[in-house]
């Protein structure tokens, strides 16, 4: 099963895990509970695999690829791609293909499907395009704990995937990365007193 970090809502979900279950979709699918955050290993076909498999009400942020091109690696393994896009397109999944995702946006649009459309699933295809409402770069940590928060809020399941951050090319420096991102002390959620983020005030 996959490794759950204790007294939190988070689960890390390593590739070797899911080996010989069919496809990350149907996996996800299967394992998916609203509330809880879930990271997954870095892997190239996670955001077309949920596209296709997962049926829930779903908002997709992609940073590398057009809806388009996930819409057609969705489908491009099916017997009839035509019927298997047209079946992909009427379910209940909304797409942003944007570079960057600001912090106050990405509550408001779940806020907005969650009472619209009864949105269940957020994927990210790497939480590294997160911002904050200036669009400047925040910790790793915090990125981590408001997609928590996130989840908990709207009773959604969130799915994001563990890419290392663009600076880090050698070995070193995703290894060092990866034990920051999995820190057993990232969730002191206390809103500090100086700041003024919408981060600080997601909780109720």
């Amino acid at each position: 099963m996959e490794s759950t970090i204790a007294n939190t809502n988070i689960r890390v979900i390593k590739v070797e895990e899911v080996e010989n279950r069919g496809s990350w979709g149907k996996y996800l699918n299967k394992q998916i509970i609203p509330g809880f955050l879930y990271v997954v290993e870095q892997i190239p076909n996670l955001m077309a695999s949920c596209l296709y498999n997962i049926s829930k009400p779903m908002l997709v942020f992609s940073s590398k690829a057009t809806a388009a091109q996930l819409l057609m690696e969705a489908v491009e393994s099916k017997k009839d791609v035509c019927k298997a896009l047209s079946a992909l397109e009427k379910k209940p999944i909304w797409i942003d293909d944007s570079e960057k995702l600001m912090a106050i946006n990405l509550y408001a649009r779940c806020e907005k499907l969650k009472a619209e459309h009864g949105l269940q699933v957020v994927l990210m295809d790497d939480y590294w395009l997160l911002v904050d409402d200036y669009y400047q770069e925040i910790s790793d940590e915090l990125r981590i704990t408001m997609l928590q928060k996130l989840a908990e809020k709207f009773g959604i399941a969130v799915i994001v995937q563990n890419c290392p951050p663009k600076e880090a090319n050698d070995d070193e420096n995703n290894d060092k990365n990866h034990e920051q991102v999995f820190h057993v002390n990232w969730w002191d959620d206390t809103p500090k007193a100086d700041t003024n983020s919408i981060f600080d005030y997601w909780e109720q």
